[in-house]
């Protein structure tokens, strides 16, 4: 409980009819965290560092005003395979827990290593009204995890914060693969699209290029829209499997 006077009721049972004497007996200790301390300062930005953090791991941290807005982690990842990763922030509202009843209100998010792309988040799934992201599949790698107080670093306290996880199976691509080799120059081939085709490929190591032939069908023109998902679009397969892409198209008749 936090500092501050409380009012402490008696009453006999049932009905208030019966009566008789009693003992009132109190005792009060420090409230402290029963887990090593994952809050390792200077935190508060993405690029000032963090505990490494993996499955299995709880710790400890603290939100206090002014600068300290939020603590960064790093997300560890093993694998082989992939990993529902389940995230816990315990803080005020989970009955039982250490930072119980001691203000921080926590949203919790998952993001790329270099914190350009946000994986996923939330601010009360868990219990009463802390936050979980619950079984988010994962390839291994170093990823970002952050907490801070809801809503928008206004809330501060202590937390207690865990990682879990299970194997799941990775994600795969559900559209047939098109990228047929030798496709690497312009020159070398490469299938057959056409409008509303939907396809795999995959850019290896070594300058690896893919080209296609692009059929717009007629007679009249087509406004024609093109998107490669890749490493940086939640919800889609490829989803964190490292390819930044570039995409460029060319006139039949081009000089390349």
């Amino acid at each position: 409980m936090p500092p501050g006077t409380y009012e402490i009721h008696v009453g006999s049972q049932p009905q208030n009819t019966n009566s008789g004497p009693y003992i009132i007996a109190t005792s009060c200790s420090p409230c402290i965290c029963p887990y090593p301390n994952g809050d390792v300062e200077n935190n508060n930005l993405c690029a000032t560092g963090g505990t490494v953090l993996t499955c299995g791991d709880t710790v400890c941290g603290n939100i206090t005003p002014g600068i300290d807005g939020q603590d960064y982690y790093y997300l560890d990842i093993f694998g082989p395979g992939c990993q529902n990763v389940t995230v816990n922030v315990f803080g005020n509202d989970t009955p039982g827990q250490y930072p119980f009843g001691q203000g921080l209100n926590p949203q919790v998010y998952i993001g790329t290593a270099t914190c350009d792309s946000l994986i996923a988040g939330d601010l009360n799934s868990g219990i009463g009204n802390d936050a979980l992201i619950d079984s988010l599949c994962l390839p291994p790698g170093i990823y970002r995890l952050y907490v801070m107080g809801e809503p928008n670093q206004q809330s501060f306290g202590p937390y207690v914060l865990s990682v879990n996880c299970t194997p799941c199976q990775c994600p795969t691509c559900t559209y047939p693969n098109q990228d047929l080799e030798p496709n690497g120059v312009c020159s070398g081939g490469g299938a057959v699209i056409a409008c509303g085709d939907t396809t795999c490929g995959e850019i290896g190591p070594n300058a690896d290029n893919d080209y296609y032939y692009l059929r717009v069908d007629g007679p009249s023109c087509q406004l024609v829209t093109i998107d490669v998902f890749a490493d940086d679009t939640p919800g889609q397969f490829p989803f964190g499997h490292g390819l930044n892409p570039m995409l460029n198209i060319y006139p039949p008749d081009a000089v390349r």
